[in-house]
This record gives C-alpha cells, structure tokens and sequence, in this order.
C-alpha cells in the first residue's frame, strides 16, 4: 500500500478520523477540567558527612550511596506509611516517591498532592521517620549520656589545646637553652608533652567514633520541604493533545482496517493496485433515465457523460497497438455493470467520429442492444453461428450477414441484434466459427464491437476473447469485488485475449477531478442549432468534427 493510496483512505475517511479525535480531545477536556490541582513538595536528605569532608575516599563514597538506596526502600515500606500516618494524624497518605539521586548520597522524596499543605507536612514527616531509623538517631534514655560525651570531647578538646600552646613554649625555650643540663630537662619535658597531646588526640578520636560526629550511616535533613504555590498540574493542554492524537490514531487505524475489510473496487486507483492492466477514462452514474435516452451520444451528445465516451474512445485509439485494433471485445466480471450500455455508446461516438463500425450483441442469453435500438430481435447474430460460415467464403458470410443487420441514422453504423437461439449456450461459439465471422467482417468495418456475456457467469467471453484484437473490460464501480475483478483478469489471460484496458463505470462524478473540471465550463453549442441525430460530439480522428462556440472559457479537452 503506497502513500497515495493511505491519502486516499484518509480522505474517505476524514468524518471519522475528525470526529474520535474531536470526541476524544473534548472528552478529555471535560474529565481535566474537573480535577483539583496538584502541588508537589520536596524534601532532601544526606547520607553521612562525606561531603563536608575534603578528602574523602572511594569507599565512603560507595557505602554512602548503597545506603541512600537502602533508605529509599525503607521509605516506602509500610511501617514507615504508618508511623507518619499517626504522627499527622491521616487515614492516608498522599502519592509519595522515595529514590536516590544519580551518583550521589541524596536521597529525595517527592509529595504530591491536592493539598499543598499536607503535602509540605507528609514529604517533611517521611524523612523524620527515616532519620528515627538510623543509628545514629537520638534515643530518649541516651540524652544523659550524649550530654556527658559532648562534657567530656570539650575537655579533651580545651586539653589538646593547653597541651599544643605547652609544647610550643617548651620547644621556643629549648631553642634558646645553651647548657647541656638544661637541653636535657626541656628535651624531656617535650618528649612529655608530646605523648601527653597523642594520647589525648586518640582519646577524643576514640570518643568521637562512638557520637553520629563523622559517622557514614547518619542521615540529615539538607533541604526541607517548602510549602508548594504553583500547581504541577493537570496539564490540560496536554492532556488534551495527547486523547486528541490517541484518538486520531486509532480512528487512521480503523480507517485502514475498514478498508482492509472493504475488498470492493470504487476507484480507478483501487483497479490500479490490484493489476498491472491499464485503466481507461471511466463513465460516471448515468442516474435514473428512461430507455429512450439511454443512448446519450444520440439524445444529448453535449453532455458530461458523452463527453466521458469520447475521452474513453481516445484512450482505446491512442493505446499501444491501436493502429492494428479492428475486432474489439467488450465484457465485465459479473452481470449488471453496463457493459451493454458502454457497448451501444461507444459504438457511436466511434460512428460520430467518422469511423464505420459494426455493433454485435454476442450475449444469447441476456441480448441488451435490441431493446437500447429499439430493434426487433427475430433474426440475429445466432444465425450465423452455423457449421456452414466456416466453409464458406467471406463474400458469402458478408452477404448473409447484411440481411441480418440493421443500419442506424449515424452513418457508418450498424447493429447486428443477438437473434434468437434455442441452445444458448457456449457450445454455440466454435472458435473457427466465430474466427470466419470476424475475419469476413473486419476488412469491411474500421471497428467491430462484440458485447459478450459476463466471464464470470459463462465460458462465452473467454471463447469470444481469445479470437478478437482487444478486449476491453467493464466493471461497476462500487459493486465488483477485488477477488472477482482478479479473477476475471485471470480467466481471459488463461487464453490469448489481449486485454486493453479496464474502464470503471458508474463513478460518482463529484469524487472525480476530471468532471469537476468539466463542470467548471458553460454549455456549449453546436454552432446552427441543437444536436441532431446525426450530430457529432468533436472532432474524431477524421476531421469531422463539429464546430464549438461558448460564450466564456475555452471547449472542454478531450477530443483529438
């Protein structure tokens, strides 16, 4: 399926994929429209002191990191949803998420809420409840003992410093000693000192290692929640785009499915993607017309639909081997497509254009060209469908053959009516049969149109095919299935039949460019008054066309 085939579907389709995409856009619109807003709040906490370390080594670092994701998973425990729930006194919490940032010992947890306030609260009470967790947390019977270690680092502290200030006294006079006795005493006495400040140092180190003071199992608060102002959403315009494009998505794809599903040929581009044969002008929906103007290239030759006959007559004459088409073939997949109908008008608007043509309705069983004539049908084409014409000369067949006949008021054209037989069947058409006939007929007329039974319901068109030039096939658009239109291709290669082309019949005429252009002209008239029977719709390949005059624009093309 090329682009220009899915363009089409669209284009068919363009109710329903405008109408779900709407249908969805306000849908969702409607549902947004009626939510609260929604706030989030932050709060931000630190695994240990690493970071206010200058030097700190590879192993913190990684520790600290494990730990932050541990505490995010302990965040969303239960017990932890429950004890915040109690302290703030809730039935339930909030959306919440607990995670760790990338590469780092933060670890976030995000509130979101329609409630700014409790959103602030929750995110600010769940790291509470994860700092209580840790062991370094303070413990209400280990207050007595922290204030008394905090009593006892200090005095150490004020003790490493009176020891720091003794030594660099001692060592300052120890510069200035000259006596060997007073050298010795005050290298002592600095010796003294000096194991005086390192067992002190160890000692506050050693005390220091049992406080939180350094510890990288700790957690601290480093950015607490705020109280949000600005809503994070819904964000309606969003929301509202996305539901609109889910629902132009689907609605493209229940177009494609549905046409998926949809095997029958409507367009000229449908003929076109299911078989290599050329496809002809197409002949629009002639409406609900009498038998009497059936034929309108007889009663209203300036009309859209003669016009249309005219461009199909130019594409059979223009197509490649044209120059050597004498016999042509006219058939459709299945009954009641026009074949018929596009017989009987082609057949004069070829006459109109100069040309000698002879028109035979090949269909025993359901003939159509004596009733769109208006020609008694006693005597026919059946008649010479006998063993005697294959062995006998073509003088003899033509002559047989023009009692049969009957000529019309186009000059040049004749209708041999199908007659009547009483075995009608395929086995009346012998291939050598219907060859002697053609071949008596076809250096006397410049066309012989054959209108042959459906291929689909008879052998007949398959016989009659394979012994003339072209054949041209009809179909009805919006009626004839792909499978059948296939088929029927099928069946007439099976022989030598030539196909020419494909013509659609019954198009709508407001889904085709070429009669959108058309209308876009006035009506023309032929210069002396209106058509006559024996008027001629254009100029057609012999120079006899008719004159055209309008009052604006230019005469509709189409005519050679």
């Amino acid at each position: 399926m090329n682009l220009n085939r899915i363009l089409s579907i669209f284009l068919k389709w363009w109710w329903l994929l405008l109408g779900a995409a709407a249908l969805a856009g306000i849908s969702s619109y409607l549902a947004v429209s009626r939510q609260a807003p929604v706030y989030q709040a932050r709060t931000v906490l630190v695994l240990g002191s690493t970071f206010e370390n200058p030097n700190p080594s590879g192993n913190e670092l990684n520790l600290g990191q494990q730990l932050a994701a541990t505490y995010a998973s302990i965040a969303n425990m239960r017990i932890v949803r429950d004890e915040t729930m109690a302290v703030l006194g809730l039935d339930a919490l909030p959306a919440y998420v607990a995670r760790t940032l990338p590469n780092s010992q933060l670890l976030e947890i995000v509130v979101t809420d329609s409630n700014p306030q409790r959103a602030q609260a929750v995110a600010n009470e769940l790291a509470n409840q994860l700092i209580r967790r840790s062991p370094t947390a303070p413990q209400p019977e280990d207050e007595e003992r922290e204030a008394f270690v905090n009593q006892q680092l200090a005095s150490l502290q004020a003790n490493i410093e009176q020891t720091e200030s003794e030594l660099e006294a001692k060592r300052l006079e120890l510069e200035g000693a000259f006596s060997a006795r007073d050298i010795e005493r005050l290298e002592r006495e600095v010796a003294t000192l000096e194991d005086k400040h390192r067992t002190l140092q160890a000692n506050f180190s050693s005390l220091l290692a049992n406080t939180g003071r350094g510890a990288i199992n700790t957690l601290s608060i480093i950015e607490p929640a705020s109280l949000p102002t600005r809503p994070i959403g819904p964000a309606r315009a969003m929301t509202v785009l996305t539901a609109a494009t889910i629902g132009l998505v689907l609605a493209a794809g229940a177009a494609l499915f549905l046409d998926y599903l949809d095997d029958t040929v409507r367009t000229e581009a449908d003929v076109a993607a299911i078989t290599d044969i050329p496809v002809l002008p197409g002949i629009p929906d002639f409406g609900d017309v009498s038998e009497g103007r059936r034929l309108v290239m007889r009663t209203d030759a300036l009309s859209l639909t003669a016009e249309t006959f005219r461009a199909l007559h130019t594409a059979i004459r223009t197509s490649p081997g044209a120059h050597a088409l004498r016999t042509l073939l006219v058939t459709s997949p299945r009954p009641n497509e026009g074949k018929s109908l596009i017989s009987a008008n082609l057949a004069l608007t070829m006459a109109q254009g100069g040309y000698r043509v002879l028109l035979i309705d090949g269909d025993l069983r359901r003939p159509m060209q004596h009733k769109l004539f208006g020609l008694p049908n006693a005597l026919g084409f059946a008649n010479l469908l006998q063993p005697w014409v294959i062995g006998a000369s073509a003088e003899e067949v033509r002559r047989e053959l023009h009692q049969l006949m009957r000529p019309q008021p186009e000059p040049g054209l004749f209708v041999l009516t199908s007659g009547r037989h009483k075995d009608a069947h395929a086995g009346t058409f012998s291939f050598r049969t219907i060859q002697a006939i053609l071949d008596a007929v076809s250096a006397e007329y410049d066309y012989v149109i054959l209108d042959s039974p459906p291929v689909l319901a008879m052998a007949d068109a398959v016989i009659l095919g394979s012994q003339v030039d072209s054949v041209l096939l009809i179909t009805s658009a919006g009626s004839i299935r792909r499978g059948d239109l296939r088929e029927a291709i099928k069946r007439m290669r099976e022989t030598t039949a030539h196909i020419l082309g494909i013509a659609l019949n019954r198009l709508d005429p407001s889904k085709n460019n070429y009669y959108t252009y058309y209308n876009e002209y006035e009506v023309l008239e032929e210069v002396g008054g209106p058509p006559n029977g024996n008027g001629r719709g254009g100029d057609f390949g012999r120079g006899k066309g008719m004159p055209w005059r309008r009052h604006k624009g230019t005469a509709p093309s189409g005519n050679p």
